[in-house]
């Protein structure tokens, strides 16, 4: 994920463009925190909690890593919905980018 992290950083930094576009299934959804981000309306962005590759134990830091990096409304939906408290996906647990269009993000052009 610091890796993921290190590039939204970056991007805000350099006032970079991103487009999120098909599916971001994992540490990618901390691009939501691009400033200057976009999503295509048909995008999927599945969330899951962080967790530790070698253990495939739970990371609650990372996962409040993540969540920091998600725009207010994305943070809140993810907060009320526990979109981060397993460590596997679910379809409850996604958001097209129609529905992140609808909670304020910039739609792609």
């Amino acid at each position: 994920m610091r890796a993921y992290t290190a590039k939204v950083d970056q991007f805000n930094r350099e006032n970079r463009a991103k487009r999120i576009s098909g599916v971001c299934a994992s540490a990618c959804s901390v691009f939501l925190g691009v400033r200057r981000v976009c999503v295509e309306r048909d995008a999927q962005v599945w969330f899951h909690a962080a967790y530790e590759p070698a253990s495939l134990r739970p990371d609650p830091a990372g996962t409040l890593v993540m969540l920091s990096y998600y725009p207010r409304r994305v943070r809140r939906w993810a907060i009320q919905t526990r979109a981060l408290e397993r460590t596997s996906w679910s379809a409850e647990h996604m958001l097209t980018g129609a529905e992140l269009i609808q909670m304020g993000l910039s739609p792609c052009r």
